[in-house]
């Protein structure tokens, strides 16, 4: 049997609660990622791995155990949120094991601690998109479906992910110790997990902080540049380490514009162009938890980067998506002109890459098109191909794919599920097989709820 180790009970019992899970009534194994699974060494066989998902079997050494956590949630402090309807079953290869959805736990509130299937599918697939076309982000293991019944507006199946992460110490984590004796100890485990090169050094509690705002401000500018929206930004679904977590009511653009996906944002406070916005809040709110280890100067010195960090970034891969391989002066000012129009005319954000990319035809003003012409003239045009074809997608989870996939999914049948995981795993290559299911759309931009 694989065996795991739990580094996080360490710090101490105010940072957890040992848990037991809940087995769901009738489960089936849904899929395996079985990249990734060979990749942190986790071989099961098909019981075997449904009894590890549905908490009937403990991988040797696992001590299920749930995180505390505090968080700003649409602005607003909560001071006692906590894995809600997870629970973590230890750690192997780098990587930290949980199972979400696993049922009533210590800080589950007035929830049941499970999750929707179509939520489940929704994450599992969402989390392998992104790892291949670069971003980082927690990943997806194993997925298990069952008759479970739970309520969310109406009765509907549930299943719980195994999912993984370098890190699971979120902003909120340290908002819940700010002013307390723990908050030194807590820095100290985020550094040696996540920043060990900075180990025994003087300012090293500026320093991680400083790390964290860069590595927030790139990740950002690489969900912008992709057209990924995330949709729940609080500050407890961010991951200290610079990873994305937490996969709600999550989309890939599909027309271009400023939109949120999650249809409780009344406020549109979590919309596409807010994302970098909400991103330097929630840093400013870890700021203010951090203030018991670094002076108030320094932290206003490091999230004074995060604008001109996360705007280098943005363009820089910009650059990449059009090609532009040499430094020339203009081409911010053309980058910002061509996602106007994009935004005025209404398009497919990815498709008009991929189409530039492959020289098909675009839609769009001419006069963009011929200064981009002109503006390719002074590069090489075969390494602008090639570093375009590595760049821009031919596939993204759309969310018409995604919603057909999971209906197939509630009435047993799991082949797209499965086949969606091999597209986003190679998002660059075209699949013929795969095209047919590229057929008209039936919904744009699609919003759902938190639960969705």
């Amino acid at each position: 049997m694989v065996k795991v180790t739990n580094p996080y009970l360490e710090l101490g019992e105010k940072f957890y609660s040992f848990e037991k899970i809940t087995p769901l009534n009738r489960p089936y194994l849904v899929d395996v990622n079985e990249r990734f699974a060979n990749e942190l060494g986790l071989d099961f066989s098909q019981k075997e791995w449904e009894e590890i998902l549905n908490g009937k079997r403990l991988l040797e050494g696992s001590k299920p155990f749930s995180m505390v956590y505090a968080g700003h949630q649409f602005g607003y402090f909560v001071p006692k949120l906590g894995d809600g309807r997870v629970v973590n079953i230890g750690k192997i290869n780098s990587y930290h094991l949980q199972l979400k959805g696993s049922g009533v736990n210590s800080y589950s509130r007035s929830g049941d601690g499970r999750a929707l299937f179509r939520s489940s599918v929704r994450e599992y697939l969402a989390s392998e998109a992104m790892f291949y076309l670069g971003v980082e982000t927690t990943r997806g293991v194993a997925l298990l479906g069952a008759e479970h019944q739970i309520y969310r507006e109406e009765w509907q199946k549930a299943a719980i992910v195994l999912r993984a992460s370098r890190s699971w110490v979120r902003f909120g984590t340290f908002e819940y110790f700010a002013n307390s004796k723990e908050l030194e100890a807590l820095a100290n485990y985020v550094i040696g997990e996540s920043f060990s090169f900075l180990e025994g050094e003087r300012d090293r509690y500026f320093l991680m902080f400083m790390e964290i705002v860069k590595r927030s401000a790139r990740l950002v500018a690489k969900w912008n540049s992709i057209g990924f929206v995330h949709g729940v930004l609080n500050s407890d679904n961010c991951l200290v380490d610079g990873s994305t977590i937490d996969y709600g009511p999550f989309a890939f653009l599909e027309v271009y514009e400023d939109f949120t996906p999650n249809r409780g944002d009344k406020k549109r406070r979590y919309s596409f162009g807010r994302q970098a916005l909400i991103m330097k809040y929630n840093l400013n709110m870890l700021a203010k938890s951090l203030g018991g280890l670094i002076e108030s100067k320094d932290l206003v010195y490091a999230l004074l980067l995060f604008d001109s960090i996360y705007v280098e970034e943005f363009f820089r891969l910009m650059k990449r998506k059009l090609g532009f391989l040499e430094e020339m002066e203009g081409d911010i000012e053309l980058i910002v002109e061509l996602l106007e129009i994009l935004k005025k005319d209404k398009v497919d954000y990815s498709s008009f890459f991929y189409n530039l990319t492959y020289d098909k035809e675009l839609f769009i003003e001419k006069r963009w098109i011929k200064k981009y012409k002109e503006r390719m003239r002074m590069e090489d045009i075969t390494k602008s191909k090639e570093i375009m074809r590595k760049t821009n997608p031919r596939y993204i989870l759309r969310g018409y794919i995604l919603e057909e996939a999971i209906e197939r999914g509630l009435n047993g049948d799991f082949s797209l599920i499965k086949r969606l995981k091999e597209v986003v795993q190679s998002p660059y290559e075209r699949d013929l097989e795969f095209e047919g299911l590229l057929k008209e759309k039936k919904w744009q931009n699609i919003r759902l709820s938190c639960s969705s």
